[in-house]
This record gives structure tokens, sequence and C-alpha cells, in this order.
């Protein structure tokens, strides 16, 4: 009996044949965290509907447990989870596994891990990897780190369907909005920024508008906090005139994969974004964004947006055309769904 992911029902309902009565399907997905996860919606979720187009049938599971219990699909789609090498290679017997992360997992946000930790995590992550019959991996610097274990790696970056995301269309406003969307867990990165945005504030009018969990602060900056939620995400993104996306260029950041610039982007906001990882391959700077390292970078083309309207659009609509044509789930859903076809061929 399948055994769906939790928070999925309301979901898959919307695919229409994705869960049926069949008791054998050709993918079971273990995806990491429940449905409403954004790792889950965008790394897994909105490409079912391409495999459901290509015939390839689909379940959720809801644990590990469910996985190794059946024998019923001959491909094992496995998102960021780090399983025990013997679970993996039990699983290998079973199913031909895809494994695919979108974060540099074999570290930690912190870099706090003991040394145990460092090494179960690094040993398990190795095993997955050499035993996976292809791994999709979120970008270039994550792909590296895979193919030292496996030579047979995609990158299939995180995208958006922009058929959802309109054009913002800019113009001369008094009161210049700066955004960010994210979670909480990611307001160091936002804070580190406050003294540019501080010195942006003194020279002209704006605002930054938060979109998260929680109430973001900054003293001498006005700020609008406002709740994230999925069906509010692209209206509070179109709020924005220029989207931020700070970080701090460490081991774990450069594994990020740009998502909060890809959003900006494909609603047409020009991005100011940290010159670390992904975001020097995704942002050319000065033509549909600006890359910035110190503080005085970050000041300098903030104003440089805030004041020119006119350059707010042109960069803006350069930004969306790079993501209709480079990070749109239409050009990428197919891609994953040529992945999983051809593992299921005979």
């Amino acid at each position: 009996m399948r055994r769906l992911l939790p928070g999925c029902e309301k979901r898959t309902s919307r695919i229409r044949g994705l869960v049926t009565d069949q008791t054998r399907f050709d993918v079971g997905a273990l995806p990491f965290g429940s449905a409403n996860a954004a790792s889950v919606r965008y790394r897994v979720l909105q490409f079912l509907p391409f495999l459901e187009q290509a015939g390839i049938r689909t379940t959720l599971l809801s644990s590990l447990e469910a996985a190794m219990e059946s024998a019923d699909f001959p491909v094992c789609w496995i998102q960021k989870k780090l399983l025990s090498r013997r679970k993996v290679r039990s699983l290998a017997r079973r199913h031909k596994l895809v494994f695919d992360f979108d974060d540099a997992i074999w570290t930690s946000e912190k870099g706090d891990r003991s040394l145990f930790t460092r090494l179960r995590t690094e040993a398990r992550l190795a095993s997955v990897l050499k035993h996976s019959a292809v791994v999709m991996a979120g970008n270039d610097y994550l792909a590296d780190y895979a193919r030292r274990y496996n030579a047979n790696v995609v990158v299939v970056p995180t995208v958006v369907d922009t058929a959802l995301y309109p054009a913002r269309q800019h113009a001369d406003r008094r009161v210049v909005t700066l955004g960010w969307v994210g979670h909480s867990v990611n307001f160091k990165y936002l804070a580190a920024l406050c003294d540019a945005l501080r010195r942006v504030a003194a020279v002209r009018p704006v605002r930054l508008l938060v979109v998260a969990d929680q109430d973001f602060h900054a003293e001498g900056v006005e700020v609008e906090n406002r709740r994230w939620t999925e069906d509010t995400e692209v209206a509070s993104i179109l709020g924005m005139d220029i989207g931020l996306m700070p970080l701090a260029d460490d081991e774990w950041t450069r594994g990020k994969c740009g998502f909060k610039a890809i959003q900006y982007m494909a609603a047409g906001i020009p991005p100011v974004a940290s010159r670390v990882g992904m975001n020097v391959q995704l942002v050319d700077h000065g033509t549909d964004g600006f890359l910035a390292t110190s503080q005085q970078e970050w000041f300098d083309a903030l104003t440089l947006l805030c004041a020119d309207p006119a350059l707010r659009q042109r960069v803006g609509q350069a930004a969306r055309l790079k993501i209709q044509a480079r990070y749109s789930l239409q050009g990428t859903g197919p891609v994953v769904s040529r992945i999983f076809a051809g593992l299921l061929q005979p």
C-alpha cells in the first residue's frame, strides 16, 4: 500500500491521474520534508506533471520504510536525504537511485559539526552518490563535488514557473522599495547589509519590504514586514523595485542555488546579490542585475538603481528574459522527465 507524504494530498489532487489505485508505479519519490517545504515544492512537486505527461507514474513516499518495504517501482528518487550506507546499498539492490540535492550538505550552515558528525555525513553522501544511477545537482559547485563519486551528474537548477510571475512595471516612485524574501533563519545575511541600507536611506526615501515567517527590524531603515504564504508570495515580490540577495562567502553559501535572485528576475525586478557562488553565474553585472561584495559596492548599486527607474526597467527586463530562457520550469521540466524516462528504458 502506498504511503503519501504528509500534506501532499491537496497538491497531488491538482495533478490529474498522479495518485491512483494502481498497484504498480514507476518512480517512488522520497522528498526531504513535508510537501509545504520550499525545497520539496521546487525540487520535486513542480516536476511531477512533466513526468506524468511522459507517461511516468510517480508516488510520493512518506518514509524510508515505505521505500524499503516496496519493490513495485524501478526508480527511487531521493531528495537530499542522507541515509546510512547499509540502507543505501539495500535500496540500490531494489531500485535505480536518483539523488537530488541543492545545498552543500556535506557541511553545515554554522560549520559547527563535530568531527564524528562531519565524517559520518561525508561518508553517507559519498555512498548515495556512488550508488546512484543519476545525480541531479542544483548548480555547478554541487555538481563538481558529486563528480568525485559519480560520472553521471546533471545540473538541474532550482527553477520557477515563469507563467506565474507577471513583469513588474517600474516607474519614478517617491519611495523605492528594496525587497527580501526568505526564511528568518537567513536574517543574519540581511542584517549584515544594514550599514549599506542605512546609508541609502540617508540620501533618498526607501523602505525595506521583508517577506518571511517572522519580523525583521533594522534601526535607521523603514521596514515593512509581510508574512510569507504560498498564495501571496508572487504578489509580495511584485511589490519590490529592487531585490536583495546578500550572503556571506563560505562553503555553505557557495552551494546555494540563487533562488531569491531567480524569483526577483522572473518578475522583472533587478537583483543586487553578493558576489558568491551561483550568483556570479546567474547575474551578468550591470546587464541583468548587480553583484556586490563590500558595503560600498552595495551602496553604489542600490543608489544607482534607486535614482533611475528607466535603468530598473531595462535591467529587470533583461533579467526576466534570462530566467525565461535558462531557469524556467517550462524549460527544465522536460529535462527532468527525460532523465527518468531514460532510466525506465528496458
